[in-house]
């Protein structure tokens, strides 16, 4: 986590010479419409604060978020905007063995949809999880 805040911190500073585009997204509250998940043992509730810190440098995200399975989870991935609200981002990430479709070496593909509308982000993967943000132009 220190490595990943000096990377945010030594990026922020060199924004206004590189970046056309930086957002801060903050947040990560996220719902569940099936509640709980199986671990093999017994069902356990989805973490539902994700505790999400995240920069958007044109289109391409950095973030680190605790994700719904309570683990710690770094993802670098690119937001595909399909017009002004919506889009598609692709993530590559440490966490998520199980559920990704491809496992490149030591990290996962997932994705998700997006939606931006002002500072309200909401991440989903449909009728799984709807994750809340927002976001800060910097």
């Amino acid at each position: 986590m220190k490595a990943f805040k000096r990377i945010l911190i030594i990026t922020t500073l060199a924004l206004p010479q590189f970046a056309m585009s930086a957002e801060l997204i903050i947040g990560g509250w996220s719902y569940h419409p099936s509640k709980t998940w199986y671990d093999g043992e017994k069902d356990i509730e989805y973490l539902n604060d994700n505790k999400l810190i995240a920069l958007d440098l044109n289109n391409v995200v950095l973030a680190s978020f605790t994700n719904s399975y309570n683990n710690k989870t770094k993802a670098i991935g690119y937001n595909f905007k399909i017009n002004k609200y919506f889009g598609v981002m692709p993530l590559l990430t440490d966490t998520y063995e199980n559920e990704t479709p491809l496992k490149l070496g030591p990290v996962n593909l997932m994705g998700m949809l997006t939606f931006k509308a002002g500072p309200v982000v909401l991440l989903f993967v449909p009728n799984e999880v709807y994750t809340l943000a927002f976001s800060f132009k910097i």
